[in-house]
């Protein structure tokens, strides 16, 4: 199996965090022997202001990275995820080794790093850890969505900060569940375009808004709109825009 990962920011009590998780984990957490969680903290040596890694660290916090995942591959562990938060960042195992042999792995790649590290080993069998810490809520898995698209407007020359129309869309089972939610967006300033039949049996309801595309403007808009089409039954299906260029 190849490893998919994702990649999300989010809020760690006062901090700001990254937290990047192994999604293909998820298809056989439930089932999978390894029940010893064995987590690495990397104390960053030149932390930003917001406690994240500085461009001149992130070559050798990969190579760490790279050394630690490959010893414990090698002992038949997995990595799951990575968080950077408040001047560390953790990366994290589930591994079917003792406690001995976890020192031993951190020992030795301490040897071969002047960074400082630590470790901590516990007993995870139900993957809490994966699944209440690493793997995205709804609201992240929106997020993410949102960072993939934003992504291909710049790497089309898309300038962020210019206003445009963005088209939204909105799928429910029953056509009162479509009305209900056009009610909605409408008294939330959408412009709501059309609510008609799908071929499918479905009901749609295309509608706008006025935005940029710098991030907290657009997930402003999208999170509240998730959240409020899955509370009727519905399946948000995103949005589109257009790419605007400077000039």
């Amino acid at each position: 199996m190849t490893d998919a990962w994702g990649t999300f920011p989010a809020r760690m009590g006062d901090h700001q965090a990254f937290i990047s998780f192994n999604q293909s984990f998820a298809e056989l957490a439930e089932s999978d022997p390894r029940t010893s969680l064995l987590s690495v903290r990397v104390t960053l040596a030149h932390p930003t202001p917001e406690g994240l890694p500085s461009g001149d660290e992130f070559a050798e916090l990969t190579k760490i990275e790279d050394l630690l995942d490959a010893a414990v591959t090698a002992k038949n562990g997995v990595q799951v995820g990575r968080v950077t938060v408040d001047g560390n960042q953790d990366f994290l195992f589930y591994v079917p080794f003792d406690e001995e042999t976890a020192s031993g792995i951190v020992d030795s790649l301490a040897e071969q790093t002047t960074y400082a590290l630590q470790y901590a080993y516990q007993d995870d069998p139900d993957k809490e850890t994966y699944w209440r810490t690493l793997y995205p809520t709804d609201d992240d898995w929106q997020l993410m969505r949102d960072m993939r698209v934003l992504d291909a407007l710049r790497q089309k020359g898309d300038v962020s900060d210019m206003s445009r129309r963005v088209m939204h869309w909105a799928y429910f089972p029953e056509p009162s569940d479509a009305h209900q939610f056009a009610d909605w967006a409408e008294s939330k300033g959408y412009l709501v375009e059309s609510v008609a039949p799908t071929e499918d049996g479905k009901s749609a309801v295309r509608f706008a808004h006025e935005g940029t595309m710098v991030l907290a403007d657009i997930t402003h808009h999208t999170l509240e709109i998730n959240r409020e089409v899955r509370s009727l039954g519905g399946e948000y299906d995103g949005w589109e825009t257009s790419v605007e260029q400077a000039g």
